[in-house]
């Protein structure tokens, strides 16, 4: 079996070393793969991201442009720190790609850029990047007012709902009656929910997120 710890530790520290000089020239070429990565990886507005070998921050960046939750992580510690300097609302910390410390299914999207031919094992990372990330279909998680009809008390009312779709319970949130100004804005409603439903509907064909 062969021994790559010598491998590791020369990127780890060599990179550490050059961290404060990654933007004069290494820059030059990673920067130009990060618009490509990130169309690939359609990122969508509070999708939860991981930069994966992050280096001075980048790419963590410019998803975080996108609207994006994310954190990076890198094996150099010098690079952890760069990032951190340059874009302090980020959170950054040191860890492998080969065996990260995050619970399955944890993101929605992994960004490697230009990072596999430094690590030791391509295959391990790949299966661990896989492993955070969330296996699952586009799920519903919207709040929906029904309209309900007390016999009680003869009023009319709505009922706020949060339901998350392949869970087994709703809950119900606010209740209020409904006068008859409420009752005259309902049509207007129902009309901009139809055109908002066609608009996510288009986003999620556009982009070919999975349903």
């Amino acid at each position: 079996m062969v021994d790559y710890s010598a491998f590791r530790d020369g990127e780890r520290d060599g990179w550490s070393s050059r961290a404060n000089n990654y933007g004069d020239a290494t820059a030059r070429a990673t920067l130009q793969t990060i618009p490509k990565l990130l169309d690939h990886a359609r990122i969508f507005p509070s999708a939860k991201v991981l930069n994966a070998g992050c280096g001075p921050g980048y790419v963590a960046a410019s998803a975080k442009l996108l609207g994006a939750d994310v954190e990076g992580i890198d094996y150099s510690a010098g690079m952890v720190e760069r990032a951190k300097t340059q874009f302090p609302e980020i959170k950054f910390s040191i860890a492998d790609v080969e065996d990260l410390p995050m619970r399955d299914g944890t993101f929605d999207a992994v960004l490697c850029n230009i990072v596999l031919f430094h690590v030791t094992d391509p295959k391990r990372a790949m299966s661990e990047t896989r492993r955070v990330l969330k296996h699952s279909s586009l799920r519903n998680r919207l709040n929906h007012s029904i309209y309900a009809y007390d016999f009680e008390s003869g009023t009319t009312r709505t009922i706020m709902m949060r339901i998350a779709d392949r869970k087994d319970n709703i809950k119900m949130g606010q209740t209020n009656e409904i006068d008859l100004a409420a009752l005259s804005e309902i049509e207007y409603a129902v009309t901009d929910m139809a055109n908002l439903n066609q608009e996510v509907w288009k986003h999620i064909t556009a982009f070919d997120y999975p349903t």
